[in-house]
């Protein structure tokens, strides 16, 4: 089976012009988004940044004393809207800590990106793992 999904299905010399899956404009997403929700309990910012020819992806959480930064993702991975986009609209990112692992999904829709968080707690605190969405704005404001 070469897709499941008529999505999926695209003729490989369709995209013998555009230099195959891996290289997408990342033009959209560079700068700092600023969460809408001044009142987050969550992430306020997500900076990225191309450093030779590699998106970063850097977040600051809300922690109990003010902001936390979070630093560089472990990994991000960049997705395309469709098999034949070369444009990149979205993207997961990892977090590991002793106490939780977090996975960060985006993606671009109508100029705002939206951030969904998904955590899971490894610590045997009790603690419900859980999922949080948030919308952000760009500026050009930058990291402290």
């Amino acid at each position: 089976m070469e897709h499941a999904r008529l999505a999926d299905a695209v003729p490989t010399d369709a995209l013998s012009n555009t230099g195959g899956g891996r290289n997408l404009d990342l033009g959209a997403f560079p700068g700092t988004w600023v969460n809408s929700n001044p009142d987050t309990p969550g992430f306020t910012r997500v900076e990225f940044v191309v450093d030779g020819g590699r998106l970063e992806c850097r977040v600051e959480g809300i922690g109990p004393d003010g902001r936390v930064d979070w630093g560089y993702a472990d990994d991000i991975e960049l997705y395309a809207a469709t098999p034949r986009a070369r444009k990149m609209s979205g993207f997961t990112a990892h977090y590991s800590f002793d106490f939780m692992d977090v996975q960060l999904e985006g993606n671009l829709n109508k100029g705002l990106m939206v951030l969904v968080t998904l955590t899971r707690f490894k610590d045997d605190s009790g603690r419900c793992d859980y999922f949080m969405r948030e919308y952000f704005s760009v500026t050009h404001e930058l990291f402290a």
